[in-house]
């Protein structure tokens, strides 16, 4: 036990002494927490900041959904040199053929890798990847600023409770749990969005369902994922 200490000590020992030879890379940052593609401009933009002051090797990858694998997007540029201190302005660019008739959901990851340098001495680099939400949205659909609302709440017939979005809209929440109500029972999402069309069961933990319960209370999220007062709906 003495001998584990005392390499303890010395690896603590021997990591303050080399604190002032490192340098920690912040990474590449987006400018908003959501990237948002309008049909009727044909693209969406971002700005991203090095905020590290050397250069970095930008690298922009898309994401599709499990549940939507179809690929509608172009990331320009994809591989990028930036700047320490300054920013890249990235645009992704809609390929699809056929008009969009619901908002789609992609993922876009951002990860800035330190050029190398002819710097002497000890140097401890890290990279930081920033995944983030892209929100494609149909020409003409209006907004919607609680899509929540939309949602349909029901029993199935294995007798779980479900949820069915038959808006055009995605809708996201803040967390995965929601409470049936009165009673406060918790309920698992197995996700925190809801698709367009989807329909979702939710995992009770094994309990039996009150045959009181009447409502359905959530915690939504705006599109740019901030969490907003929570909501109650009907369970029919």
């Amino acid at each position: 036990m003495l001998a584990a200490e005392n390499v303890g000590r010395a690896l603590g020992a021997l990591l303050l002494a080399l604190l002032p030879l490192m340098a920690w890379s912040a990474g590449v940052v987006p400018e908003t927490s959501l990237v948002v593609v309008e049909e009727g401009d044909g693209e969406g933009v971002i700005n991203v900041k090095n905020t590290d002051v050397h250069a970095s090797l930008m690298y922009v990858r898309l994401e599709n959904l499990p549940e939507d694998p179809e690929g509608l997007l172009l990331a320009s540029p994809p591989i990028s040199r930036v700047e320490g201190g300054e920013k890249q302005l990235v645009r992704f660019l809609l390929k699809s053929s056929r008009p969009l008739q619901t908002e789609r959901l992609m993922r876009a990851s951002f990860e800035g890798i330190p050029a190398v340098t002819a710097e002497k001495g000890h140097r401890i680099q890290m990279t930081f990847n920033q995944n983030l939400p892209v929100l494609i949205r149909p020409k003409g659909l209006p907004r919607e600023r609680e899509p929540w609302a939309k949602l349909q709440w029901g029993l199935a017939e294995n007798g779980m409770v479900e949820v069915k979005n038959d808006s055009p809209y995605v809708v996201r929440l803040s967390t995965h749990k929601v409470e049936l109500q009165p009673g406060k029972q918790a309920l698992e999402l197995p996700k925190a969005y809801i698709l367009p069309g989807e329909r979702l069961q939710l995992a009770s933990a094994g309990q039996t369902l009150p045959l009181d319960a009447t409502h359905v209370k959530l915690w939504p999220a705006t599109s740019y994922g901030y969490a907003v007062d929570s909501f109650t709906a009907s369970l029919n």
